[in-house]
C-alpha cells in the first residue's frame, strides 16, 4: 500500500506541476505586449512642398475630369451626327455649287493656258526678230531688266 501512496503523490505532484506551468504559461503570454502593425515610415516634409504636392494632386483630378467631359461631349456630338442625316436638298445644293465651282476652274485653267500661248508666241517672234535684224546687221535694242548687268555674273552677261 505504501507504493500505491506513493505513486498517487507522484501524480498529484505531477498534476500540481503541470497545471502551474500551464497557468504561468498563460499568463505570460496575456502579459506579453502585443506586436503593433508596423506602419510605413512617411517623411515629413515641410509646408510649402505639401503645399505644391497638393497643388499638383488637383490640378490632375482638374485634368482628369476635363478629359472626361471633352470624352462626354465627344459622344454627344458623335450621337448626334448619328440621330440627324443631311437632307437630299442639301446634298443636291452642295453637288450644285461643286460643279459650279468645277466649271470655274475649267474656265480659269483654259484663260491661264491662252496666256501662256499668247506670252510663248510674243516671246518667239521677239525671238525672230532680233535673228532677223541680226542677220542684216541690226543691233537689238537692249532690253531693260530689273538687275542691271553690273549685278549679273559674266555667264549671264555674255552667255559664257
Amino acid at each position: 500500500m505504501r507504493v500505491l501512496l506513493n505513486l498517487a503523490l507522484c501524480l498529484v505532484a505531477t498534476m500540481v506541476i503541470a497545471s502551474g506551468t500551464a497557468a504561468i504559461l498563460f499568463v505570460v503570454a496575456q502579459t506579453t505586449p502585443k506586436k503593433v502593425p508596423v506602419q510605413q515610415k512617411t517623411q515629413i516634409v515641410g509646408p510649402r512642398v505639401q503645399a505644391w504636392l497638393d497643388r499638383k494632386a488637383e490640378e490632375q483630378a482638374y485634368a482628369e475630369k476635363e478629359k472626361a467631359a471633352a470624352l462626354a461631349e465627344k459622344e454627344r456630338t458623335e450621337a448626334l451626327r448619328v440621330e440627324i442625316p443631311p437632307p437630299i436638298e442639301h446634298t443636291a445644293v452642295a453637288q450644285a455649287r461643286n460643279a459650279e465651282q468645277n466649271q470655274a476652274a475649267r474656265l480659269e485653267r483654259a484663260r491661264r493656258a491662252r496666256r501662256a500661248a499668247k506670252q510663248e508666241e510674243r516671246r518667239r517672234l521677239r525671238l525672230q526678230h532680233a535673228e532677223i535684224q541680226g542677220a542684216y546687221g541690226y543691233a537689238p535694242d537692249r532690253r531693260w531688266s530689273f538687275f542691271p548687268d553690273e549685278f549679273l555674273t559674266r555667264r549671264d552677261r555674255y552667255g559664257d
